[in-house]
C-alpha cells in the first residue's frame, strides 16, 4: 500500500505534464503563426492578452468550484476541448489560411482548460501523496510547469519555422 500512491501520483503526473506540455507548445505555434502571418504588434498584443487573461481572472475564483467537482472528469473534458479545437483548426487548415478570429477562439479555449486544469491538478496531489511528500511533489510539479513555460516558447517557434505548410496556411 505504501508504494500504490508512487504509481497513481506518477501516471496522473506524467499524463498532465505531457498534456500541459505539448498543449502550451501548441499556444505558443499559434501566436507565432499569427505573428508571422499578421506582422502586426497590436495584434500580436490582444492575443497574448487572450491567451493569459483566462488564468488571471479565474484562477483565483476556480477553487472553490473545483473542490465541489469531479477532478477526474475536470481533467478529462479540459484535454478533450483543448483536443477538439486542435481538430478543428487542422480541419479548416485544410482549405487555405486560419482566419484571426478562429485562432483567438482556440487560443482562449486552451488558456480556458489550462486555467482549470492547472489548479485541479494542485488539488488531486494531497489526495495521492501521503502528507509528508506533498511538498515535494508540488514542488515537482511546479518545477515542471515553470520549466514548461520557459521551454515551449521555443518549441513553438521551431515548428512554425520548420514546417513550411504552416507558413503558408
Amino acid at each position: 500500500m505504501k508504494t500504490k500512491w508512487k504509481k497513481n501520483f506518477f501516471t496522473l503526473f506524467v499524463g498532465q505534464q505531457l498534456s500541459f506540455f505539448t498543449s502550451m507548445i501548441a499556444q505558443y505555434a499559434l501566436i507565432w503563426y499569427l505573428t508571422d502571418r499578421s506582422k502586426s504588434p497590436t495584434l500580436l498584443a490582444m492575443y497574448m492578452l487572450i491567451a493569459f487573461i483566462p488564468g488571471i481572472i479565474i484562477g483565483p475564483l476556480v477553487g472553490p468550484l473545483i473542490d465541489r467537482m469531479n477532478k477526474k472528469i475536470l481533467l478529462l473534458s479540459g484535454d478533450w476541448i483543448v483536443a477538439l479545437a486542435a481538430i478543428i483548426l487542422a480541419i479548416y487548415g485544410q482549405g487555405g489560411p486560419l482566419p484571426f478570429w478562429l485562432l483567438g477562439v482556440a487560443i482562449f479555449i486552451r488558456s480556458f482548460s489550462g486555467a482549470i486544469q492547472t489548479p485541479t491538478t494542485q488539488s488531486i496531489i494531497p489526495t495521492l501523496v501521503p502528507e509528508t511528500f506533498v511538498p515535494k511533489v508540488s514542488g515537482l510539479n511546479g518545477a515542471f510547469n515553470s520549466a514548461s513555460m520557459i521551454i515551449t516558447p521555443a518549441i513553438g517557434a521551431f515548428f512554425t519555422a520548420r514546417y513550411p505548410f504552416l507558413k503558408s496556411c
